[in-house]
């Protein structure tokens, strides 16, 4: 049953954009901004109508994509069998878009929330979350660290993921915190973000090389 109404929440996250859109719509103007530079000045823009309606409609892909994906998973399994991760990604990419949706919402009609902060701080406690359960990740095709070493080999992912883990969460702290950077946040996340992924993947491939070199 629990497990039931958590899915029943998750999809009324995933459409709650429309009904935010529905809330605002008759005080929207015309045009909406869309986009923010890093500093968080507008740089973009859309119709009233994309941006209410269009918007929630990529939001939602994004989300049926990303269930889809895991649920056609080769290793399936394993996805199931990594149940706080998992959860972590679906749950932090859709509470994100639904930040996103709202800070866009209230920009429109003139309540000053900064994209920045809030993006930043949303960005950086999912990097927590997700190295959290980094080293409980099982094999799979759609989470974790996919490179052609973890996936040939079982202990090579398993001593990734638990090296990756940690720093993960230092990044997410990092990411967070860079968000009351103003301008900078965004070049700290992208940074940070590359790091997490690179380091891992040499980590993994050293791995690799040594036990490719200790074989007779």
């Amino acid at each position: 049953m629990k497990n039931k109404k958590l899915k029943i929440l998750f999809w009324f996250l995933a459409v709650l954009p429309f009904l935010i859109s529905a809330g605002f719509y008759s005080r929207l103007p015309a045009r909406v901004v869309t986009h923010f530079n890093a500093s968080g000045t507008p740089n973009g823009y859309s119709s009233r109508a994309v941006a209410a309606f269009g918007l929630p409609v990529f939001y939602l892909a994004v989300v049926l994509l990303l269930v889809v994906m895991m649920k056609i998973d080769p290793k399936n399994k394993n996805i199931e069998r990594s149940p706080q991760l998992k959860a972590a990604v679906l749950w932090g990419v859709v509470l994100i878009l639904n930040l996103v949706h709202i800070v866009t919402m209230l920009n429109a009609v003139k309540i000053r929330v900064s994209i920045n902060i809030m993006l930043g701080i949303a960005v950086g406690l999912l990097f927590i979350f997700i190295g959290n359960y980094l080293p409980k990740c099982k094999p799979n095709y759609t989470m974790g660290i996919r490179l052609p070493w973890t996936l040939y080999d079982e202990e090579n992912w398993r001593k990734t993921h638990r090296f990756a883990g940690p720093l993960w969460i230092i990044g997410g702290v990092l990411i967070a915190l860079s968000s009351f950077l103003a301008f900078t946040w965004v070049v700290v996340a992208l940074v940070v973000s590359g790091l997490l992924c690179a380091a891992p993947a040499v980590y993994s491939y050293l791995l690799f090389r040594r036990e490719q070199g200790n074989k007779p």
